[in-house]
């Protein structure tokens, strides 16, 4: 009887045992797998490059086939800088969708056309306005919405001119085209340059090329603003073209 009882216990201690040996693999088994999913995500989270390094890798791409500046549309919101002084004047168009900057620089040689015989820098801002709405007009057909910011133009016969050719063109389009003059455009010492856009115009109409010397970018293709990297588009010998005569 006694040896019976012990054979009993012995085989309940043998079958707890294994089930407990059982549960430990188990608990192993699961605790690898958890163990190995871990490592996984770190080291799938720790090789994904930044936003940053994307959008980088992403413009490198684009440029290669001629970048979004060859596409020849703009979308989302446009903005326009242009001013215009005796001596010549500037145009940027800008499309934060595309990352790209078109521009243009008149002077007495390449802009014959546009500046003619301009008696003043109303009357070159009045004509650089419509050259840009000529040039860069049809590309907005798929825009939201464009904004032109531009030095004044104070007479009533150029503002005329201008607001032909933007309505002119909103017909023919179907964009909304806002025009906003500013009296201190080429004030270097307003606190905020429009995002850049206008930075660039003082200084092209400065003669000083679309660089970024002075904070050691010395790219005449690309330029930073605001923390992004934006294709230059230069369209300097467009200006020769007769549609610039008014």
């Amino acid at each position: 009887m006694e040896n019976e009882s012990l054979f009993i216990l012995a085989f309940i201690f043998v079958v707890v045992l294994s089930i407990a040996f059982a549960r430990l693999v188990q608990i192993g088994c699961v605790f690898n797998v958890v163990r190995g999913f871990q490592i996984w995500i770190r080291q799938f989270f720790s090789t994904q490059p930044t936003e940053e390094e994307v959008d980088i890798t992403k413009l490198r791409e684009s440029l290669i086939h001629g970048g979004h500046g060859s596409l020849g549309k703009l979308t989302g919101k446009v903005e326009l800088e242009i001013g215009g002084q005796s001596n010549g004047s500037a145009a940027v168009c800008i499309s934060r969708d595309l990352n790209v900057m078109h521009w243009w620089r008149a002077t007495g040689e390449n802009g014959t056309n546009l500046l003619g015989n301009c008696i003043d820098g109303v009357e070159v801002t009045a004509r650089s306005i419509v050259a840009a709405i000529r040039l860069w007009g049809k590309w907005w057909e798929s825009a939201e919405s464009v904004t032109i910011n531009s030095s004044s133009v104070t007479s009533s016969k150029m503002k005329t001119f201008v607001t032909e050719q933007l309505e002119d063109c909103q017909n023919k389009y179907g964009v909304r085209v806002i025009w906003r003059e500013h009296s201190n455009y080429f004030d270097r010492d307003l606190q905020e340059l429009r995002d850049g856009g206008q930075e660039l115009v003082q200084q092209l109409v400065r003669g000083e090329g679309v660089g970024q010397e002075g904070q050691g970018l010395h790219n005449i293709n690309l330029r930073v603003m605001n923390g992004n990297i934006f294709q230059l588009v230069n369209h300097n010998n467009s200006l020769d073209k007769h549609y610039f005569s008014n």
